[in-house]
């Protein structure tokens, strides 16, 4: 029963649709709530091992309130903590630019290089384009 509910939280269920299911079923918030602690106790000796239960349990604590999502939350929250981060993969530095890298920033409506020869290629290109400036406030 609690894993056909947590399969539809899982699935997006509304607070309603959580509430309807526990009706029919005859189950109430509090008593749900009651056997989510013992249970959530064994769960915390193996965190590991339940990843995507806890995932699904920290759901149902942040769609239903009261005592079943504080108990839900609370749970999910204290197993999550004890489950280590996956390992990082490593970085593919296949595509990586290992070009020249320069300091520049923008001002006004052009660009300021630092120094070097990036600065004179800068400069000149900035030259270029207010001579065309020019050319066309002539016409």
């Amino acid at each position: 029963m609690f894993s056909e509910l947590l399969e539809g939280v899982n699935q997006n269920w509304s607070r309603g649709q959580v509430l309807g299911f526990l009706i029919g079923r005859g189950i109430t918030e509090v008593e749900l709530a009651a056997w989510l602690r013992p249970f959530g106790e064994r769960l915390l000796a193996t965190p590991e091992q339940h990843q995507e239960l806890v995932r699904r349990i920290v759901l149902l604590g942040e769609l239903r309130g009261g005592e079943l999502g504080q108990v839900a939350g609370e749970i999910g929250r204290q197993i999550s903590a004890l489950i280590p981060p996956p390992p990082l993969s490593p970085i593919n530095t296949d595509n990586v630019w290992r070009g020249e890298v320069i300091e520049a920033s923008f001002v006004g409506d052009g660009l300021s290089v630092s120094e070097g020869k990036n600065r004179r290629d800068a400069e000149n290109t900035e030259k270029k384009n207010s001579e065309v400036g020019e050319d066309a406030e002539l016409l």
